[in-house]
């Protein structure tokens, strides 16, 4: 079954076709790498299947049902989540403070029940913490729990950006280069734990990366898109010998 599927997907800006004419299929519970060289349209891609952008034409399904008009608090319900190349952490605020924000339409955000159901309001917190704590302990980030977002490293925070996604409760997510700014040690980490969701606990994930040891690693299927369209699709094999793959990278690393 595809948990998504872009059906002869555009976006013009200012007349320039970002995006041309792309149809994708992403299956459930597999991960799916997006490649192509810079400028090839990924991110914009990305954009429009998170709601970001609306597109110029095609269409976007999520689930079997069309999302191509929803917003992006709407697609986030249905259950696609996103993280960002640049990790957007609240620095302010703690690390797990940063979880525990997530969760749509919490009762202590309303007045009304933290006056009158006060106890409910404290319990389905603690609820919340719990499930905070435990994203921690998955992700090996408890000891750095109560400092400031802001002050971790960047493997650190693309870590968090990834547990901001799991407290969404959504099974499909799309991360964009989330190995950029990280150490090697940290970014084995990463890779770890994407394996261990995708296997144990059914995430489908759609990423976009340039580090090719890391799309080796984890896609079931790459699709290289270049000049805003899908040139080709496969396995990381197939794709690292298509010829015109070989011939739109000219001398970088597929």
């Amino acid at each position: 079954m595809n948990v998504l599927r872009t059906e002869n997907l555009s976006v013009n800006f200012d007349g320039f076709r970002a995006v041309d004419n792309c149809s994708i299929a992403i299956e459930e519970n597999k991960i799916t790498a997006l490649i192509g060289p810079n400028g090839a349209g990924k991110t914009t891609l990305f954009n429009l299947l998170a709601g970001t952008f609306p597109s110029t034409e095609g269409a976007i399904f999520f689930q079997e049902k069309e999302i191509t008009k929803k917003s992006p608090r709407e697609r986030f319900q249905l259950g696609m989540a996103r993280t960002f190349q640049i990790p957007h952490e609240f620095h302010r605020l703690t690390v797990l403070e940063n979880l525990m924000v997530v969760p749509l339409e919490q009762q202590g955000e309303s007045l009304w029940a933290n006056w009158f159901i006060p106890l409910s309001v404290k319990n389905k917190e603690k609820k919340v913490q719990q499930q905070a704590w435990e994203t921690l302990e998955f992700l090996e980030l408890t000891s750095v729990a109560n400092e400031l977002a802001g002050k971790l490293s960047g493997g650190q925070k693309k870590l968090l950006e990834l547990g901001r996604a799991m407290m969404s409760g959504a099974k499909f997510m799309l991360l964009d280069e989330i190995a950029a700014g990280v150490n090697r040690t940290l970014l084995r980490k990463l890779e770890q734990k994407i394996i261990e969701l995708n296997e144990q606990r059914g995430y489908t994930f759609l990423l976009i990366e340039h580090d090719t040891e890391m799309v080796q690693k984890l896609s079931n299927k790459v699709i290289c898109m270049v000049a805003g369209s899908i040139l080709a699709e496969g396995s990381f094999v197939e794709i690292c010998n298509h010829p015109t793959v070989l011939e739109a990278y000219l001398g970088e690393a597929v």
